[in-house]
């Protein structure tokens, strides 16, 4: 396992890209939607294939069914809230974490349309907030 990304939690995504950019010099790029979990995001590269992800409520869906991962429904204040690790073999991983004492949360299949139109899946765990 490797680290792949880190995750920043923001109020407002357009303000937290402006920042950024004005901050770091370099614009974090339009990642897309997460249809069904009420967010969007944008990305900025890091060394390698590692990247952060700014990620925000989306106004433009429709509230989703559970809460917004990371707190954001409530979210006032951008925050680091977590890192994601990137392994070929994630029910192998949440195994080994669960008889560590650990668990990760379910393995939920999710995907998401980039700007392009183009949709990339994943599986990741979320933990209950």
């Amino acid at each position: 396992m490797i680290i792949d990304h880190l995750v920043y939690a923001v109020p407002s995504l357009d303000e937290a890209v402006s920042e950024f950019s004005a901050r770091l010099g370099a614009s974090p790029r339009p990642g897309g939607k997460h249809e069904g979990l009420g967010t969007h995001n944008a990305i900025l590269p890091l060394e390698g294939l590692a990247y952060v992800e700014l990620i925000a409520s989306d106004p433009s869906q429709e509230p989703p069914h559970r809460p917004r991962p990371f707190g954001l429904d409530a979210l006032e204040t951008a925050r680091l809230v977590t890192w994601a690790a990137r392994t070929d073999e994630i029910e192998s991983a949440v195994a080994l974490a669960r008889k560590r004492g650990f668990d990760p949360g379910m393995v939920l299949d999710l995907k998401r349309a980039e700007p392009s139109g183009a949709v990339i899946s994943w599986k990741l765990t979320l933990r209950s907030e």
